[in-house]
């Protein structure tokens, strides 16, 4: 399963906190920009991505409005905590399973 959620509309997938890859039957690819999250998440602007060895996530630093970056700003158990900040201030956040390969573009 590869999804570049970069190709698809704001508004197509909205209202949604976690992605779950645990049980796909293979290796996925997700593929997002700051604009994604935060149209996935009304709430909170944060996303959790689940996951397993041979997942993989490609942070994307380029977004049309914004100009910042993708950092990794902590850990928590078994995942890590990506935001994304701009101007000092950070605008979304996602938390990653540590067992997902994580990169970052741009």
């Amino acid at each position: 399963l590869t999804v570049d959620f970069r190709n698809l509309a704001d508004e197509v997938i909205t209202s949604i906190e976690v992605i779950d890859l645990t049980n796909d039957g293979g290796d996925s690819t997700l593929v997002f920009n700051v604009s994604d999250v935060l149209n996935f998440s009304e709430a909170t602007d944060e996303l959790v991505i689940r996951g397993e060895a041979g997942d993989t996530v490609y942070l994307d630093n380029v977004a049309e409005g914004y100009a910042g970056a993708w950092v990794s700003v902590g850990s928590f158990a078994t995942a890590t905590i990506y935001s994304y900040v701009d101007t000092e201030q950070g605008l979304a956040s996602v938390v990653i399973d540590d067992a997902i390969a994580v990169n970052i573009l741009g």
